[in-house]
């Protein structure tokens, strides 16, 4: 049964198109306290920019190689993890969630067993993590989360494909988000909303920014 219900649910995540991906993806086990959300990714390349981004902000963003330093990151993750915990321990218990034990500041891990793992990979990225494996998780931001897991992407392959697009725009339950790419030299910038900056580990940068969500141009 189980089986069935994982097939089930990538066929919904996997709902392709030429430019992107629309559809409804499950955060839920059917039969408890489950909704849907609507995810439509784009793929734009870099945006005109309506004002330029220092790079020296980099560090504060949420999909980093690396465990930042920042208050502003520390405080959204720690808000995030919070609130995966609470639900993670409504569900398991209190000493399931005792069980997590954080890594740094954008990684945790803990001793999970078939139907602790099943959850996490199916609720994590409402919170903006991911599954590293059955036993870890990352902290990258809420729309890079849903777009890796509609994508069946891990970290490393993510990069790869911001790269290659040098930008996509994420409509994600009418809130749209816009990441772009941009390797080390180039200048950066962003439309209006609230951006982050985050390094690649190659030495480019990733842009984020929050935008008053617009139709889908398809």
């Amino acid at each position: 049964m189980k089986k069935l219900l994982i097939a089930a649910l990538v066929t919904a995540l996997l709902v392709i198109g030429a430019t992107g991906i629309v559809g409804k993806i499950v955060i839920a086990e059917p039969g408890e306290r489950t909704c849907s959300l609507t995810l439509d990714i784009e793929e734009t390349g870099r945006p005109q920019g309506t004002h330029s981004i220092e790079t020296s902000s980099a560090g504060e963003g949420s999909l980093l190689p690396t465990p930042p330093s920042g208050n502003a990151l520390e405080l959204a993750c720690g808000q995030s993890l919070r609130a995966l915990l609470r639900d993670f321990e409504d569900k398991f218990g209190d000493r399931a969630a005792q069980s997590v034990h954080p890594l740094s500041t954008l990684e945790v891990s803990g001793m999970f067993d078939e139907d602790q793992a099943f959850w996490l990979r199916q609720n994590a990225s409402r919170y903006g993590w991911i599954c590293l494996s059955e036993n870890s998780l990352r902290y990258v931001g809420i729309p890079h989360a849903f777009v890796m897991r509609a994508k069946n992407f891990d970290l490393g392959q993510y990069l790869d494909y911001l790269r290659k697009t040098e930008g996509i725009t994420v409509h994600l339950n009418g809130q749209a988000y816009v990441i772009s790419y941009y390797p080390a030299g180039e200048p950066l910038r962003a439309p209006e909303g609230g951006s982050s900056v985050s390094g690649d580990g190659q030495n480019g940068f990733i842009v984020t920014t929050q935008c008053q969500a617009q139709p889908s141009s398809r």
